[in-house]
């Protein structure tokens, strides 16, 4: 912003769902949070902030909060927020200038503009998530949520094409402002981990998510049996670290037969510890999703110096294309071919190929995200 230009300061007030999940939505909404308090041009272009918690979220992982800063506590359950009482609610909020829903949904009628952050479209492919959930996403975001907005933040031009296709009439223009992921010592956090028992000490393949379709974990699993079936007892071991999710019945079962041959490993609830010492120590990195917004687990594998070898679809192959090994996450040979090179780097080109990737991380920096948020907040507030 042009500093000789006086511009009045805004009020914002931003709904922090989900704060202090490890992924998604809430990763996002808590990192955003403790960069927008830390930046300095923050106040230069805030008057007040309202961190508005309506599902009981603690605000902990935020620190110390300086005096411009509020949490409004009102709880208000999600299963709510299409009907039409979240027009009751929004008047129980405080009044802004501008209102911001990080995670897909702002309530209405509080804020003189109001804008939300579109993490990624696959609530509209049954082949991801449940129909039934799908449709009641839907219905909330048609009926609720573009209504009410004046600008929507898509996190990758992957993101902004779907959502473009999906609403080819929306009222306001979409803007893409990528996710911050770069920390200071992010590095330290992978070198200094240290194992524990659940550690495995053969090499091995990392792989990260949640167990859900768009994960690709039965492509996963076809390509590691292929691999194993070729390279028996050289191969390496196979590290999945993720939550069960939904509509992975199927392939729960695989992952609990492959482990009983001790090659195949999963951490269904790793500690942050277990995590970093996994990321720190694979051979190989490999995320072969089927779609994703934007994908925070290579950043760390990047961050973490291993050899990755991901997607070249949606948001992954959009960021990383150019950076790192990108394949066809259908074509199982293709798959294999890519892992037994990553496998077999010599040392020189395993450190060019590290530090490139490395690069590429550190520039989505927090402070880069929060300067081009702010930039909107005072676009939407002079409207």
């Amino acid at each position: 912003m042009d500093k000789s230009i006086q511009r009045p300061k805004i009020t914002l007030s931003i709904l922090a769902d989900q704060l202090g999940a490890k992924a998604g939505g809430g990763r996002f909404t808590t990192g955003f949070l403790q960069a927008l308090v830390a930046h300095p041009e923050t106040w230069e272009h805030l008057e007040r902030l309202f961190i508005v918690a309506t599902q009981n979220e603690s605000t902990q992982c935020l620190g110390v909060l300086p005096p411009s800063v509020s949490i409004v506590r009102r709880r208000f359950p999600s299963r709510l927020r299409s009907t039409w009482l979240t027009l009751l609610f929004s008047k129980t909020l405080p009044a802004s200038t501008v209102a911001h829903g990080p995670f897909f949904y702002v309530f209405p009628g509080q804020a003189k503009r109001r804008m939300i952050t579109f993490h990624d479209a696959s609530f509209l492919d049954d082949r991801f998530h449940p129909s039934k959930k799908n449709r009641a996403f839907v219905r909330m975001f048609t009926k609720i949520v573009l209504p009410s907005c004046h600008a929507l933040v898509c996190i990758s031009d992957t993101v902004m094409a779907d959502l473009k296709r999906s609403f080819p009439h929306l009222p306001y223009e979409c803007v893409r402002i990528y996710q911050g992921v770069s920390k200071v010592g992010e590095e330290q956090r992978y070198s200094s981990a240290v194992a524990d028992d659940h550690c495995t000490e053969r090499p091995f393949i990392l792989t990260v998510g949640t167990i859900e379709p768009r994960k690709n974990y039965d492509r996963i699993l076809d390509a590691y049996e292929f691999l194993l079936g070729e390279q028996g007892d050289s191969a390496p071991d196979l590290v999945i670290v993720g939550r069960e999710g939904w509509m992975c019945e199927a392939t729960i079962g695989r992952i609990k037969a492959l482990e009983l041959s001790g090659r195949v490993h999963w951490m269904n609830d790793a500690t942050d510890r277990q995590l970093a010492w996994y990321y720190g120590h694979a051979a190989l990195f490999t995320y072969l999703s089927l779609y994703e917004g934007f994908g925070y687990p290579p950043f760390e594998a990047a961050f973490a110096q291993v050899p990755m070898v991901l997607s070249n679809c949606s948001a992954v192959g959009e960021i990383w294309s150019n950076y790192a090994t990108c394949v066809d996450p259908s074509n199982v040979r293709e798959i294999v071919a890519a892992w037994k090179w990553g496998l077999n780097l010599q040392d020189g080109e395993r450190q060019w190929i590290v530090e490139r990737q490395k690069r590429r991380g550190a520039e989505f920096t927090w402070e880069r995200c929060v300067t081009e948020y702010l930039q909107l907040y005072d676009t939407l507030a002079q409207v």
